[in-house]
């Protein structure tokens, strides 16, 4: 059996940052930990984000002004408990891990 036909695994580790509420800390000095994450959960998780992105992406117009949108692109966060979260372009987070899902519509729509 190679390397990419082994049994899938049951969990995930995720680095994310520490959930210490009684810290009353910055942004940038919270601590990173790792955490391992069920699949399970994050599939869920994963599917019920992109259900929600299905009601809102499937709403919109194909067009916009004169211009054709073709394709979308949701960046998504997952914290180190497996919560699938919108990531805002805000830069309050900075973080370049996550999920992208690039939506494209298909030719002829």
């Amino acid at each position: 059996m190679n390397e990419f036909h082994q049994k899938a695994p049951e969990a995930i580790t995720v680095l994310g940052y520490a959930d210490d509420a009684k810290m009353d800390r910055g942004l940038f000095s919270k601590r990173l930990v790792r955490k391992t994450v069920d699949l399970q959960e994050l599939e869920n998780e994963v599917k019920t984000f992109l259900a929600a992105m299905e009601r809102i992406i499937g709403s919109l117009n194909q067009q916009v002004g004169k211009y054709q949108m073709d394709s979308i692109t949701v960046s998504a966060e997952v914290n180190a408990k497996g919560k699938v979260s919108l990531l805002g372009s805000g830069g309050e987070m900075g973080g370049k891990g996550g999920l992208s899902f690039t939506f494209k519509r298909p030719t002829g729509s």
